[in-house]
């Protein structure tokens, strides 16, 4: 009985987390998205945070319209600011655990100055949410400069958040899903990637400088190569276009991987790969409500640029 009683509370608690999320896609459009400003965040540098916050959404509503081939865009989006601030903005009842997005001062983050998303690891689930550094959006020229495309990169969070896709790129030091592999002892090494093009091979690097490449990035046996990793050039193909789950720092990358167009790597060791049974980013998200059975088919939309609305947070 007493573990009946535990299950019945545990599913309870689940249902109310789910429906606290809002957001929707409706006539291709997001509606009830939520960017939370964290109390770490400074009240002083809401002027410029505000006019960055909504430049980058707007590029990334545009890149989310080309990359959805035309299904979505951002409409509406919320920005809640704490209670702790003094403001004059109209005030809403909100739990900072409800937010889609945070944007928070975290200087002792895991992650760095690197975006990221609390998601459980499994394919096709929702994750918890998105979280950036304030150092992201400080200065957009300088975020653009440092890390690219930042409509892309928004977009790369965004679709990992609401549709449970992954990284189609891998990291140096990580055995399960690493950056550069080998699949025998006396070929080249391989960049895990979803790409439409074939890659540079000059774009193979030591982590730990120019002067080991050959050495960290030889074929000795086959399995991840930890202390190499696959860079884009300059001399990288200018009609490299997939996918946005690898090289999304890239102006050119706009689309998806699928089983279509802009073909799938399924033999790679990637996390997308290893997580959704080697399905193609694009085909798992198309499984999903928001366009499944003939929603939100591709439409023109003539702006994409997302309605904002400032609040601030109460506690009733």
């Amino acid at each position: 009985m007493t573990s009946l009683y535990y299950c019945v509370l545990l599913f309870l608690f689940f249902v109310s987390c789910v429906a606290a999320k809002n957001v929707q896609l409706e006539q291709n459009g997001f509606n009830g998205i939520t960017i939370y400003i964290s109390p770490s965040v400074e009240q002083s540098s809401w002027a410029n945070l505000e006019k960055n916050i909504k430049e980058a959404f707007a590029e990334a509503s545009t890149s989310v319209y080309y990359g959805s081939n035309s299904r979505a865009f951002f409409r509406n989006i919320q920005i809640v600011l704490p209670m702790s601030w003094e403001t004059s903005q109209r005030s809403i009842t909100f739990s900072s655990m409800n937010t889609d997005i945070a944007v928070q001062n975290m200087p002792t983050s895991l992650y760095g100055d690197m975006p990221y998303t609390d998601q459980a690891r499994i394919c096709r689930v929702e994750g918890d949410r998105i979280n950036f550094p304030l150092s992201y959006f400080e200065n957009i020229a300088e975020t653009t400069e440092r890390l690219g495309s930042i409509g892309s990169l928004i977009v790369k969070q965004w679709m990992g958040y609401r549709y449970g896709i992954f990284e189609e790129v891998g990291f140096p030091r990580d055995p399960l899903y690493p950056s550069a592999y080998c699949v025998d002892d006396s070929g080249s090494p391989v960049a895990v990637s979803c790409s439409n093009v074939p890659l540079s091979e000059g774009g193979f690097a030591s982590i730990r400088g120019s002067s080991f490449n050959t050495e960290d990035c030889k074929c000795n046996q086959a399995g991840a190569l930890d202390l190499c990793m696959y860079v884009l050039g300059q001399d990288q193909d200018l009609f490299l276009l997939s996918s946005i789950m690898g090289f999304s720092q890239i102006p050119s990358n706009l689309v998806f991987c699928d089983h279509e167009f802009y073909l799938h790597e399924s033999q790679h060791p990637s996390m997308q790969n290893l997580l959704c049974e080697e399905m193609a980013t694009f085909d798992v998200v198309l499984q999903h409500y928001d366009f499944d059975f003939g929603h939100n088919d591709p439409n023109f939309v003539d702006d994409t640029a997302p309605i904002y609305e400032v609040v601030q947070q109460a506690l009733k």
